[in-house]
């Protein structure tokens, strides 16, 4: 899992009401500065001032879109880590345990398959295609834990 770490420009943005403010409103969708002004009521140009700091702290990200005039403002990886740390837990572990299940599926077929070409018995099963078994079986059971960890935690948090 990637690190977070803090530079002092992130706890220097952090160290503000209004950021703070932005940050938890960003968590939601991504907005204009309009949109944030108007939720904030605060004034435009101090919002801006704000944001530009979340920037350079890389808490928040700016999204343009060519042909549009409107500037759209969200969570970076940095910022969505630090307001939702459950979350970032959850990004890594769900694909890893789906990759888990799809080699153990892919492992147990792989035996089915050579079990099959080799026409069965005690000879195909004891041979080269035993690994197969263990190795498919293995992440079947790895899937299984990954995924009850994940649930759990997601369960935990949600408390």
């Amino acid at each position: 899992m990637k690190e977070l770490t803090l530079e002092q420009s992130a706890i220097r943005a952090l160290s503000s009401d209004v950021r703070v403010g932005i940050l938890r409103s960003l968590s939601d969708k991504q907005k204009t500065l309009s949109d944030l002004a108007r939720e904030m009521d605060l004034n435009k140009a101090t919002i801006y001032k704000h944001i530009n700091v979340l920037l350079n702290a890389e808490l928040i990200s700016r999204k343009e879109r060519k042909g549009h005039k409107w500037i759209y403002y969200n969570l970076s990886w940095k910022g969505s880590s630090l307001l939702h740390p459950e979350t970032s837990y959850v990004r890594l572990a769900l694909p890893m345990s789906m990759a888990l299940f799809a080699a153990g599926i892919l492992s147990i077929f792989r035996y089915m398959t050579t079990l099959v070409e080799r026409g069965g018995g005690a000879y195909a099963s004891a041979g080269y295609t035993a690994p197969y078994l263990i190795l498919g079986a293995a992440c079947i059971v790895a899937f299984v834990g990954l995924l009850g960890i994940v649930l759990r935690k997601v369960k935990r948090d949600k408390r």
